[in-house]
């Protein structure tokens, strides 16, 4: 960040909204002692300095600030629980100004929480896999999808030289059983460890004024597996990932039929100097540790 060159990391202060979920916590966490955070959130937290509503925020707590990561909002489980204008409020209207208060305070680095479930992804009969990239178009379904798309929107008009905004389409992220999970981190999902890297990835970042990049976790498959993919899953991931099989075969483990997108992380890895660390093979370790990010395998042999 701008910051950097007259003051050592962890003078650097790093506001994060959302301090008390689940992303914006293992932010706080990956933060350390690198940087002095400040948490915004409306629940308090272990990481919640300041509880707060973003809907009545006036100014930023904890000026001066040297960069913000957004990740304060309304996700997908709340779609049916919140009114669509709940969703407009705090995932659109409150984002804007916020960005806007953190840009007429002088915050040179704004990193927003997005996700990859605005591509909003449905492949029809016969048709291979997508391959998901940020070129890719995306085609959001729900409110959710919708206002964190127009939040995007609104902050690339925001960007200037001075105030730089970085996008982070984030790919699955929450805990669910051990097999779901292991399948998910070879096409789309993501540690939270590794997300919040990420996030802080972006803080000094090289490129343009914004930039939006998909953080997922590596795969083994190419492009040329797409149409493998859709029709015959097992038999693509007996090519690329034999161990997995070995895995869920002892496990008594069903591996899926098809596979309908795959998450391409390349970009996020240059752009941020970025690389996941919590693959699909540390999923088994936390399994035998009890760990809350896993829950036991669920698909029937």
């Amino acid at each position: 960040m701008a910051a950097r060159e007259t003051m050592t990391v962890n003078e650097a202060r790093l506001l994060v909204t959302g301090s008390s979920g689940r992303i914006g916590s293992a932010i706080c966490d990956a933060a350390g002692k690198r940087y002095r955070t400040i948490g915004l959130d409306i629940t308090p937290g272990h990481h919640t300095t300041h509880v707060t509503d973003l809907l009545r925020l006036n100014e930023l707590p904890g000026m001066p600030v040297d960069a913000v990561i957004h990740a304060a909002g309304l996700h997908a489980p709340h779609v049916g629980l919140a009114s669509d204008s709940q969703f407009t409020a705090l995932n659109v209207l409150a984002t804007e100004r916020l960005a806007k208060a953190a840009k007429a305070s002088g915050v040179p680095e704004f990193v927003f929480t997005s996700t990859t479930a605005l591509y909003g992804v449905q492949v029809s009969t016969g048709q291979p896999a997508r391959w998901i990239d940020e070129t890719s178009e995306p085609c959001p379904r729900t409110i959710y999808h919708r206002t964190k798309l127009e939040a995007e929107i609104r902050l690339r008009r925001l960007a200037a030289p001075g105030f730089r905004v970085t996008i982070i389409r984030l790919g699955r992220c929450f805990p669910e059983p051990a097999d779901q999970m292991i399948i998910h981190r070879i096409c789309r999902g993501v540690d939270e460890r590794d997300a919040a890297n990420a996030h802080l990835a972006a803080l000094g970042r090289t490129g343009g004024l914004c930039e939006t990049v998909i953080v997922s976790g590596d795969t083994p498959f190419t492009k040329s597996d797409c149409v493998g993919l859709r029709e015959d899953a097992e038999t693509v991931i007996a090519l690329r990932r034999p161990d997995i099989v070995t895995i869920f075969n002892l496990r008594e483990w069903k591996l899926p039929r098809t596979i309908d997108r795959v998450y391409d992380n390349a970009h996020a890895k240059r752009l941020l100097r970025w690389a996941p660390r919590y693959g699909d093979r540390s999923i088994l370790e936390e399994l035998a540790t009890g760990s809350s990010r896993v829950l036991p395998g669920s698909m029937p042999g």
